[in-house]
């Protein structure tokens, strides 16, 4: 494993480096999260940058998402608007009529990737898949094969797609799958597109992900982004004043699911109320479920501005079945009527201490020496955007 470490600071550029690629002249072009381009020379000595930014006005459709990557050594733009390339004579972009037909129209492109077979891995839009280009030239087009993985779409969170390339096979982060109809909930898995050829049918994307593994996911994009140190600022718990931290997130401890608490391997728990002793079998919420729980609130709220039903339409979801009776109504009418609010704590503790997680506390060491445990890492803005001020 090559030993990194920090050399010296380049002058002239100090923005953050979310995408590099180097052309055939030397150019390396950075593309920014929000901010457009920048096309960098640097000098022999590697100590200043001449720094030319791109943006609108220079033939790009906007500045907020913009990817560089290189396909048989030339280098493309992914962008909103469909794949752009760049012509030096004009110092201009536009837009690459005959790649973006190949991807059938000008399509939001978050991703492409070519592996050493030469398919073309993409995602843009809701769509993630590969194309066989049969003969050498997009301009041609003598015959593409389109394979779409259709079933993941709306499972795609926008702006954490990524593709890698490890030897010959491509592999995509994973944060958990699914092994003979049995629940593991396992964090930063590497499957090769073998795998995933053979079994793709097997691997709930983030729809079926468990709410803890979608906080995983998040802290795994985030170090693939920025890498692993993060920091943010805090409030000194003696001195009341506020002091910038850093955490390395790579030491941030995963809570595993206890897989002799599972019915039969599947999603399933037991509980027992503590005051009216009843058994109910409920489940831990999926991604999914979080969002038929918010377009349900959603419509509750449209009939009646003033209720809050959050906890009871959560519950709804979560029990599966009281003292054995699965019917929906039979929830329904337990929830409303019957549900004693010392037994839902209970229940919601019980969730709580079973839901796998990742653990987002950690010890900090202030500038004055003091060592604090349990400051929680936030996930806001500048957790994806360190330039963000907030």
């Amino acid at each position: 494993m090559p030993n990194w470490r920090f050399k010296h600071r380049m002058e002239g550029f100090d923005e953050s480096a979310r995408v590099i690629e180097q052309d055939q002249d030397g150019n390396i072009w950075v593309s920014h999260a929000y901010k457009g381009l920048f096309k960098i020379r640097l000098t022999d000595d590697y100590q200043k940058a001449e720094v030319r930014y791109f943006g609108e006005e220079d033939g790009l459709p906007g500045t907020i998402a913009i990817n560089v990557l290189k396909i048989d050594n030339e280098v493309l733009f992914t962008t909103p608007d469909g794949v752009y390339t760049y012509d030096q004579e004009s110092d201009r972009f536009s837009p690459y009529e005959a790649f973006n037909k190949a991807l059938g129209g000008k399509q939001e492109i978050h991703r492409l990737l070519q592996d050493e077979e030469k398919r073309l891995w993409f995602s843009m839009g809701k769509e993630f898949g590969y194309l066989n280009i049969q003969e050498k030239g997009f301009i041609e087009r003598p015959g593409v094969e389109q394979l779409f993985f259709n079933h993941l779409q709306e499972e795609l969170v926008d702006g954490f797609e990524e593709i890698y390339a490890i030897g010959p096979a491509v592999s995509i982060l994973m944060d958990g799958y699914i092994e003979s109809k049995k629940l593991v909930s396992l964090r930063g898995t590497l499957v090769p597109a073998t795998t995933i050829n053979n079994s793709i049918a097997s691997i709930p994307f983030l729809g079926d992900l468990l709410i803890g593994d979608k906080n995983a996911v998040l802290v795994a994009s985030r170090i693939l982004g920025y890498g692993a140190e993060y920091s943010f600022k805090t409030t000194h718990p003696k001195t009341n004043e506020i002091e910038t931290v850093t955490v390395d997130l790579t030491k941030a401890e995963d809570k595993i699911i206890d897989e002799s608490l599972m019915k039969e391997g599947k999603n399933e728990f037991e509980f027992v109320l503590p005051t009216s002793k009843k058994t109910l079998t409920f489940k831990l919420l999926t991604q999914s479920d979080e969002k038929k729980i918010e377009a349900e609130l959603k419509g509750l709220k449209k009939i009646n501005k003033n209720s809050s039903p959050e906890l009871s339409t959560r519950m709804k979801h979560l029990i599966l079945s009281v003292d054995g009776d699965y019917e929906k109504k039979t929830i329904r009418q337990f929830v409303d009527i019957q549900l004693l609010a010392r037994d839902a704590r209970a229940l919601r503790a019980y969730v709580n201490d079973i839901q796998p997680d990742i653990d987002l506390d950690f010890e900090i060491e202030f500038e004055d020496g003091h060592i604090q445990e349990g400051i929680t890492v936030p996930i806001n803005a500048n957790f994806f955007w360190p330039d963000v001020e907030l």
